[in-house]
């Protein structure tokens, strides 16, 4: 029964959209490490909560990292539906992966994760000024380096940007004229030996680069901690 209820919750995550869909994946995650392993009944508050707090201490989370995979989670959500994520969701991105630092490792972890910014914006900064990706993955990758430093963020863009490298054949695969522009411009490229400058497109035209970034920057996190 509560198997069956966590599919259903999965499953209306999937159907619904924005930040109502978050909320319904987190609560179906919820009830997942509330369920026994036999699936026959839901553990005790005392006993769930002590199983919850054995996790985040086994991976060196708390508050702060709960905040910062939400709101990372709510990123690329937006990214993905609108195609835009605000200044606002970056700065609460930023303000969460500090506070993460912080409880791990106090004044040097500030430092670690400023450096991380800075790290994160630097990867960037030159797709953006040839227009390849927008400002706001610039904003998101810069914000993540907060939580993961600058070891974890390079391994997070060189992840994400390789997961968007493979949406991005896809989507050629799927879109003739996209396919032949493309081609032409790396043609131009290759006889120019110049980077392409890339025209605005339309946003079934253009990868939500913040959805795989995301999805790296939880990796990172999960699999290598705080760097």
């Amino acid at each position: 029964l509560y198997f069956g209820l966590f599919y259903v919750s999965l499953a209306l995550a999937v159907l619904a959209k924005g930040p109502v869909a978050v909320v319904i994946a987190l609560g179906a995650l919820l009830l997942f490490w509330l369920i026994d392993l036999d699936g026959s009944r839901l553990l005790s508050p005392k006993t769930a909560a002590a199983e919850l707090k054995s996790v985040l201490s086994r991976y060196h989370v708390g508050l702060g990292a709960i905040l910062f995979v939400a709101i990372a989670a709510y990123a690329a959500m937006s990214d993905l539906e609108t195609r835009r994520v605000t200044n606002t969701t970056n700065s609460l991105l930023l303000g969460s992966g500090l506070l993460l630092q912080l409880s791990v490792a106090g004044p040097f972890g500030l430092a670690t994760g400023l450096a991380g910014v800075f790290c994160g914006l630097a990867i960037l900064l030159v797709p953006f000024s040839r227009r390849w990706v927008g400002g706001g993955d610039v904003k998101f990758l810069a914000a993540a380096g907060a939580g993961l430093g600058v070891v974890g963020i390079l391994y997070a863009a060189l992840i994400g940007l390789a997961l968007g490298g493979v949406w991005a054949v896809a989507l050629m695969a799927r879109r003739t004229e996209l396919r032949k522009e493309v081609t032409a411009n790396l043609g131009r490229a290759a006889i120019s030996l110049s980077a392409p400058k890339v025209e605005r497109r339309k946003n079934e035209e253009v990868i939500p680069l913040v959805v795989p970034l995301a999805c790296a920057v939880v990796m990172m996190l999960i699999g290598g901690g705080v760097r």
